[in-house]
């Protein structure tokens, strides 16, 4: 037998042993059940085995270090379970993979440098996990990686400069880490579409131009936080680059909440030359922010998308470098996406 498929069942109790007595196997789901206990061991005798599905269960316990035999397997699906333990630095041996999803367990302690060894991983997905430690310098050896997600979690320290020479990645989160330093003038050749680093000590340097590789990213959810410096009353300037609307009409910004709802900020009236100035935005700052327009007769310009206005004219950031640094330092440009994630500076 090759492929063994009993997901989407209701099936309970522990995975047999006997399962490693299926040495030709290649494909093994036995997701979204409730199986409980541990993973046996004798799973590292699927020396075949090219995809191990197991998640959405609730299997406890560490994840055996015979996982490190599977050196065919492309795909190792443990996440949404109740695995506790460090990461086996055996998984280092898994040099065919191209997707680790170990999201949403207990897992603690350090990501093992082991890691970096996966040089095929196009997706490697540890958030919601309780480790520890620092970011390995080595998960800069991951050239194919593509996703790289770490939230929720305890990581702290700096984050690796070694993470700028992943020219393939896309997808950066970071956030909820108490992760610490500056964010580097220089993060190349990294061109990512999609930035996530509020609720961490990740801050931009007090002096010099807003770091420019920041401008370039499509989705950027940051904290704001300039380094040394507390988080006060904020105000800046927002600029329309292109599709300024007419004088007279109202332009409204929005906070974030963590209930994924909108908090009203403040609303000023356009002038049309395309500057708007915001004023008390209150303390700390929001995870990210959205304008929403109106014209005299208060129809929106904007459409809505689940119940929420969106603006289609300007949701890009596109930070500009030498701008001074007080205010929101930033320039809006067309795009297509609904959320409006703005940088902000003290004034």
């Amino acid at each position: 037998m090759e492929g063994l498929y009993l997901s989407n069942n209701q099936l309970s109790g522990a995975i047999p042993p006997q399962i490693g007595n299926l040495a030709a196997l290649r494909s093994l789901n036995l997701s979204d059940n409730q199986l409980s206990g541990a993973i046996p061991p004798q799973i590292g005798n699927l020396t075949a085995l090219q995809d191990l599905e197991l998640h959405y269960n609730r299997l406890s316990g560490a994840i055996p270090s015979q996982i490190g035999n599977l050196t065919a397997l492309t795909n190792l699906y443990l996440h949404s379970n109740q695995l506790s333990g460090a990461i086996p630095p055996e998984i280092g041996n898994l040099t065919a993979l191209q997707g680790l999803y170990l999201l949403v367990n207990q897992l603690s302690g350090a990501i093992p440098p082991d890691i970096g060894d996966l040089t095929a991983l196009r997706y490697l997905y540890l958030d919601s996990n309780q480790l520890s430690g620092a970011i390995p310098p080595q998960i800069g050896n991951l050239t194919a990686l593509q996703r790289l997600s770490l939230y929720n979690n305890q990581l702290s320290g700096p984050i690796p400069s070694e993470i700028g020479s992943l020219a393939a990645l896309r997808s950066l989160y970071l956030h909820n880490n108490p992760l610490s330093g500056e964010v580097p003038a220089a993060f190349t050749p990294l061109t990512l579409e999609r930035l996530t680093f509020y609720d961490t000590n990740w801050c931009v340097p007090p002096t010099g131009a807003v770091p420019a590789w920041l401008g370039t990213i499509r989705s950027l959810y940051g904290t704001g936080l300039i380094c040394g410096e507390e988080l006060g009353s904020l105000s800046g300037v927002v600029s329309l680059a292109s599709r300024t609307p007419a004088s007279g009409v109202q332009v409204n910004l929005y906070r974030s909440l963590e209930s994924d709802q909108w908090r009203h900020l403040d609303t000023v009236q356009t002038a049309g030359d395309g500057a708007y100035l915001f004023t008390d935005l209150g303390q700390g700052l929001g995870i990210d922010y959205r304008v929403q327009f109106e014209d005299p007769a208060q129809r929106l310009l904007s459409q809505y998308y689940d119940g929420q206005p969106t603006i289609q004219m300007a949701t890009l950031i596109a930070i500009t470098p030498g701008v001074p640094r007080t205010g929101i330092d930033a320039v809006l440009v067309e795009a297509k996406f609904v959320f409006l994630p703005l940088v902000l500076r003290q004034q």
